[in-house]
Formats: C-alpha cells, sequence, structure tokens
C-alpha cells in the first residue's frame, strides 16, 4: 500500500527517509529515497544523515529530477 506522502515530499524538492510499503521501488527508484530498512537502527541512520556529503544529497536530487522526467509510474 502506497500513499501520497512520499510523492509530496518528492515533488517538494526534499529526499525522504522512508518506511513504508516493501514494493515502494515499483512506483519510485530507489535512488530517490532514504530507505530506513537500510540502517540497522536509528542511530545509524542519524549518523548517514549528519555525515552526508554534498555530492550524495544532488545525487539524490538529480534522481528525483530524473524520475520526474522518466515515463515512470
Amino acid at each position: 500500500y502506497v500513499t501520497e506522502k512520499i510523492f509530496d515530499c518528492l515533488v517538494g524538492g526534499c529526499v525522504p527517509i522512508y518506511l513504508g510499503a516493501v514494493n515502494i521501488t515499483d512506483y519510485v527508484p530507489k535512488e530517490c529515497f532514504i530507505d530506513r530498512r537500510d540502517f540497522s537502527c536509528d542511530d545509524e541512520l542519524y549518523s548517514f544523515l549528519k555525515n552526508m556529503e554534498e555530492e550524495t544529497y544532488q545525487n539524490y536530487m538529480e534522481a528525483i529530477k530524473l524520475y520526474f522526467e522518466s515515463s515512470l509510474p
């Protein structure tokens, strides 16, 4: 079950941290969001966010832009 919330984040220019439907990548490419399931705990996620390089962030933003320009659902 996928709701509009992840799409609201993407349209709003945010890189979402997603914890929801396991089939989200059927609708949104993994490069467009941070999957909470990739981290063993909140501290690990926090460390990733705190230490994220500008290039990594820009890669997410570029992937989001390309997603919206594509013909994917």
